[in-house]
């Protein structure tokens, strides 16, 4: 019987991207772990903390999740398993392109509506990075047919190709990097991932409705329960309707602005190795601890902090 195991290459990929759809149910980076013939990802939200192992064996891509109940980890398992069924991979780029909007609200013709979404929040090197998108109907047509979905299923190359079409048919776009050094002082004050979060999704948000001040609504991907977006926007700006939703990439104002997002952090990690000497990896697992010690070889611990998200667990496992 014909092995079916992933290329190593591919089954990285494959984790890198699980890991990050899992970071939008978590209220810290998902940690990744090493383990025999596959890697573990560590989920945790407030109390709750789901353990994900993915083999890559004969029998190929196999999740394996703790035997636990609730909310949280029918969440995760549906994450797990729905990425599993679609075979949603950077390299193959495969999957249903989304549908135009998840907003029932938007219905009359010429109706706008924005999306924000964020990239880097799952790697330890690099920045965090978030994008808006202001849409309309036709709009949103122009970039379907493009190919324009959620980024995490499409290949980097495919990203590059189509952020500059994003910026040109979008009605507004903005797209803003915060720096590792920057994002560590921050998260030292808030001590939690989801306040930082949710501030720079909502200045993206008001930077595009500056732009186009006749949209009324705004779509977030669910990274919290908390309404503290919803409330601050529409507190903000009178007669904005702002909505939250879980894959909400579906949308295409989300996808667009998720491939905006990565775009953003693709140059800047492309900056950041340039200043390092060296090709940084994307993800949490053992390949960026190896590039951190590397960086501290050459510049420094106290340099760490310029390339780096300190509170990832990667820290506390350096040597030396």
């Amino acid at each position: 019987m014909k092995s079916k195991k992933l290329p190593e290459s591919v089954f990285l990929e494959r984790i890198h991207a699980l890991q990050r759809d899992l970071c939008t149910l978590a209220s810290q980076p998902v940690e990744q772990k090493n383990v025999n013939f596959g890697v573990q990802l560590i989920v945790v939200n407030g109390r709750e903390r789901a353990v994900v192992t993915i083999y890559n064996g004969k029998d190929g891509w196999r999740p394996v999740l703790s035997q636990k109940e609730g909310p949280f980890f029918d969440r995760v398992r549906n994450v797990v398993f729905g990425m599993d069924a679609a075979s949603s991979t950077p390299s193959g780029e495969k999957g249903v392109g989304p549908l135009l909007t998840l907003l029932g609200a938007v219905k009359k013709p010429g109706e706008l509506w924005a999306g924000s979404d964020e990239s880097g929040k799952g790697d330890y090197l690099g920045p965090l990075c978030v994008a808006a998108v202001i849409l309309d109907e036709i709009g949103a047509k122009k970039l379907l047919a493009l190919g324009v979905r959620d980024s995490k299923t499409l290949s980097d190359a495919k990203i590059r190709r189509l952020a500059p079409q994003v910026y040109a048919i979008a009605k507004a776009s903005a797209a803003a990097a915060l720096m590792p050094q920057q994002y560590n002082e921050e998260y030292e004050k808030a001590q939690n991932l989801n306040p930082l979060l949710s501030t720079y999704h909502i200045g993206a948000i008001m930077t595009v409705l500056k732009k186009v001040p006749e949209c009324h609504f705004a779509l977030v991907d669910q990274f919290t329960r908390s309404p503290y977006i919803k409330n601050e926007l529409e507190r903000a700006v009178p007669g904005l309707s702002v909505y939250s939703h879980t894959k909400g990439e579906a949308d295409m104002a989300v996808a667009a602005a998720s491939i905006l997002a990565r775009s953003l952090f693709l140059k800047k990690m492309e900056e950041l190795s340039q200043e390092a000497g060296f090709e940084l990896p994307f993800g949490g697992g053992a390949q960026a601890t190896r590039a951190a010690e590397k960086i501290i070889q050459q510049e420094g611990r106290e340099r760490l902090g310029h390339y780096a998200k300190l509170h990832f667990a990667n820290t506390k496992n350096l040597k030396g």
